[in-house]
């Protein structure tokens, strides 16, 4: 998930059996509540770019070209 929303320590510890949490990116606060209570954080804030970008991508072509159609059509068309 993103940033938000922002998890407390309480919150962390209502959480019961929570093992891990990922984040794209973190508050502050989130860090310091997972860093008192044990808990692996981790942190991708640069790995979603070009994948988003890629993705936008393909599917901005896949409109244009009409991909979806044709390829029910396709199977279809027996």
């Amino acid at each position: 998930m993103w940033s938000w929303p922002v998890f407390d320590k309480d919150m962390l510890e209502a959480a019961g059996g929570l093992q891990f949490l990922g984040q794209i990116d973190t508050s502050p606060v989130t860090a310091k509540a997972c860093l008192d209570l044990n808990i692996p954080l981790s942190l991708n804030k640069r790995g979603w770019s070009p994948s988003v970008a890629e993705m936008a991508l393909g599917l901005m072509l896949s409109g244009l070209r009409r991909i979806s159609y044709y390829h029910e059509q396709m199977r279809h068309s027996n």
